[in-house]
């Protein structure tokens, strides 16, 4: 499960940049120390057996959490502190490790961690010094400030702990009860470990007629002989398509109410929502716009591929959620197999998993350059393997991008579905791609065009002239059109010529084809001709129209035989939630 937060800063606050002064105290805040955590950083960094340590799994305390978040908040608002960080991996060896290199030239610290508030007595120096228990944060506190900062602790219900000093003597000395139980040199500490030096090895991408399948439909189409007619239907239940509604209405999305484009949209719940639109606050309209991008079936074609689609959806997400171009940043998250030779992990094996790796980092450095969107953030998890027996396991060479960015006004965010009422909408086929798919039957993606598009794109959702927007992924085109019509008593007329589309493929490629920087989009008829116009350089498709009558009829002209068929978007979303066949 990847999980990311973001947060909001005030800038006129003395916390963009940290600055600890020598004698600054040193002061654990949150949740007590205990057992579990102990070698959380070193355990992820190992590969996973029936011998691994369950004390490496934190114990979580969300009461204890949400005390320390507000608390945090209200100090900071006072300028209670000088510089703060998080326990994370490595617990204080790392918060205060780190923090301590911001203090003077040489940087140091020298704190006692029998001061340290602990679950349960008996916990040894080295436990405190390294427990990865969850809720609790570093400080660096002023003298002149800690009586203050510790009465509004007190009065918030958060627990502190006063461990020591910050000072400039380039030594990390740990006591317990008064006695040194470690002293480190600073320099030491940060730059003594030596860089590995490891080989890489960069395979050819697999060809085409042994690659494995790509794309929803060709899983589903590849088995058996299907008409127009069984093949949407059985696309939509298939795994990688189907509702994941079941698993996101288990978590609260409408905390604080700010949510406005939703996992789910249209009256009941039903239409998937792609990207979602975040209201920053009460007083404004501006908001920030968010998405996903994950292609792991990609990575075993060719990684570098499986990058660009990565970052490819996670834009096309934040597009159609009303992110600006001009205002956004990234974020990477892998999840990678073992790439270091060792016991179990041979050696050509290893060596192709970092080469896999050299190419995705390089590719997602073009991408960013292209795009003029810096990545801010991230996380690497790089040792994704499970051995039980003779019997390993590893993950796929997995990249997850985030996307976000600003959004000028939350009203003017397309819905992902349908609207009920009034005339029919125009159903335009969108791409900032050539859908024509590479020699390994994979989306091209070239970024700069991408920019280009994502611009254009943005400027027609400032204008209010997308009424819908929904972004093509899994199941590919006709799959997303039937989305939108999913809880909304809106159907759709669709008629299109095959000659239409910049493709070499089959007909099932054009109809179900998974291309990058690619929407279907919803427009009223008034609006049609200036989408059209300003998109005109890309290819545009005026596919059809919506209906009152609440089915889906296609019509597919140019092929080898006309296409036609028609279905009641009761059935297809019957089969999109799970009650048609998969």
């Amino acid at each position: 499960m990847f999980v990311g937060t973001i947060g909001i800063i005030p800038t006129d606050k003395p916390f963009i940049d940290k600055h600890i002064l020598a004698g600054d105290h040193i002061v654990m805040a949150g949740g007590r120390i205990g057992k579990d955590g102990i070698h959380g950083a070193t355990f992820s960094s190992l590969e996973m057996n029936e011998d691994s340590p369950v004390s490496a799994v934190q114990l979580g305390d969300p009461l204890t959490q949400r005390r320390v978040w507000d608390f945090l908040i209200e100090a900071r608002d006072r300028a209670l502190f000088r510089a703060v960080t998080d326990n994370g991996a490595g617990g204080l060896s790392s918060s205060i490790g780190e923090l301590a290199r911001l203090c003077g030239k040489k940087g140091g610290a020298r704190m006692d961690v029998a001061e340290a508030r602990t679950k349960y007595p008996g916990l040894l120096p080295y436990e405190l010094v390294v427990s990865e228990s969850q809720e609790r944060m570093s400080f660096a506190v002023a003298p002149t400030l800690l009586k203050e900062f510790l009465a509004l602790a007190a009065a918030r219900g958060v627990e502190c702990s006063v461990l020591g000093e910050f000072e400039d003597s380039g030594r990390f000395h740990i006591q317990f009860k008064g006695q040194t139980v470690a002293d480190l040199d600073m320099h030491f500490l940060h730059e003594g470990l030596p860089a590995m030096e490891l080989r890489a090895h960069v395979r050819k991408p697999k060809a085409k007629n042994s690659m494995p399948r790509y794309g929803a439909w060709q899983s589903v189409l590849s088995s058996e002989t299907l008409s127009l007619q069984q093949a949407l239907p059985r696309i939509l239940a298939s795994p990688n398509v189907r509702t994941r509604r079941p698993i996101v209405q288990q978590y609260d999305h409408e905390v604080q109410a700010r949510t406005v484009r939703k996992p789910y949209g249209s009256p009941n719940q039903s239409a998937p929502g792609d990207g979602a639109t975040l209201r920053l606050g009460r007083k404004t309209f501006e908001g920030v716009a968010l998405g996903l991008g994950l292609a792991p079936f990609a990575s075993d074609i060719d990684p570098k591929v499986a990058a660009e689609l990565a970052l490819d959806e996670a834009l096309r997400n934040a597009a159609v959620a009303g992110m600006d171009p001009a205002h956004a940043a990234l974020v990477d998250n892998f999840c990678w197999p073992d790439s270091v030779p060792g016991k179990g992990n041979p050696t050509d094996e290893a060596e192709e998993k970092l080469g896999a790796l050299v190419v995705t980092c390089r590719r997602i450095y073009e991408g960013a350059v292209e795009l003029r969107m810096p990545f801010i953030s991230g996380k690497d998890s790089m040792k994704n393997d499970y051995r039980m027996g003779d019997v390993k396991i590893s993950v796929p060479p997995t990249l997850l991008i985030t996307a976000m960015g600003k959004e000028h006004d939350v009203r003017k965010v397309p819905r992902g579905h349908a609207i009920a009422g009034g005339a029919p909408r125009r159903i335009l086929w969108v791409s900032g791609q050539d859908v024509i798919p590479n020699k390994l039957g994979l989306p091209n993606v070239d970024f700069r065009r991408t920019y280009e598009f994502l611009g254009m794109f943005h400027q027609l959702i400032r204008g209010g002239l997308i009424e819908s927007a929904h972004d093509v992924s899994d199941g590919g085109w006709l799959s997303t059109t039937a989305e939108m019509l999913f809880g909304t008593g809106v159907g759709a007329v669709i008629d299109f010529q095959l000659g239409d589309f910049r493709t070499a493929e089959p007909e099932w490629a054009a109809l179900f084809g998974e291309p990058a920087t690619s929407f279907v989009l919803l427009v009223r008829e008034e609006h049609a001709t200036e989408v059209m116009a300003q998109l005109s350089e890309f290819m545009v498709l005026d596919v059809g129209k919506t209906d009152v009558a609440p089915r889906m009829s296609v019509k597919v002209r140019g092929g080898p035989t006309e296409m036609n068929a028609t279905w009641p978007v009761s059935e297809l979303e019957t089969a999109y939630h799970g009650g048609g066949q998969s």
